[in-house]
Order: structure tokens, then sequence, then C-alpha cells
């Protein structure tokens, strides 16, 4: 649980450590099939799909609950879940050999650097 001075960023990074720590390497290899079986079925893209809405909006939805506008609480919310689902592609790879909280964690760092070349 991210400390009560956490930013919205921070505080999605603390849940993304959370989430993250359930994958451990032996889930590695299944996870590189479910994407392949995914990436060929139009129904599990929509599941999947779906389900990366649902971690934004349980992500944003604890953010609200900490004081954090809408507006902000979304936007990193979404980040979240974009950090999570790439990294979890990453990951997935086989010859990967990070954790899937390094490459998350990474990963959310990387979005965070691009959000700051958008000015």
């Amino acid at each position: 649980m991210a400390a009560d001075s956490a930013t919205p960023l921070q505080a999605v990074a603390s849940a993304l450590d959370a989430l993250t720590a359930t994958f451990t390497n032996d889930r590695r290899e299944f996870s590189a099939r479910l994407r392949a079986v995914i990436a060929d079925t139009p129904e599990l893209q929509e599941r999947a799909a779906s389900k990366r809405v649902s971690l934004a909006g349980v992500m944003a939805g604890a953010l609200r609950k900490r004081g954090v506008s809408d507006l902000t609480a979304s936007l990193a919310a979404e980040l979240g879940a974009r950090a999570f689902y790439q990294a979890f592609d990453r990951w997935s790879d086989p010859a990967d050999e990070q954790t899937l909280a390094d490459v998350a964690r990474r990963t959310l760092d990387e979005l965070r650097a691009a959000m700051a070349a958008l000015d």
C-alpha cells in the first residue's frame, strides 16, 4: 500500500508492485502461450481489453478515494494499466530474465519520460 503522501503515480507504482508480485517466473512460459492464443482469438482480445479497462477503473477509483481529482486519477490509472500490459508482453518473452515487477517499474518510468517529452 502506498504512503498517504505518495503522488498518484507513486500510488500506481505501488499497486503495480502488488499486482506483479503474483506473477512468478514459473508462470512465464504459460503467459507466453496465453499471449499467442489471445492474439489469434478476437473474443479473447475483447476480454483482454475489458480486463485492461477494469484494471484502470479499479486504480482510478482507489486514487479518487485518496482525494485525487477525476482527471488526474484517470490519467494515472491509464498509465498504470498501459505499463502493466506492456510489461507483461515484454516479461512473457522467454528471453527476458527480469521479474515482472522490475519490467513494470521500468515501463512506468518510460511512460513518465514519454509524457514529459510531450511538452
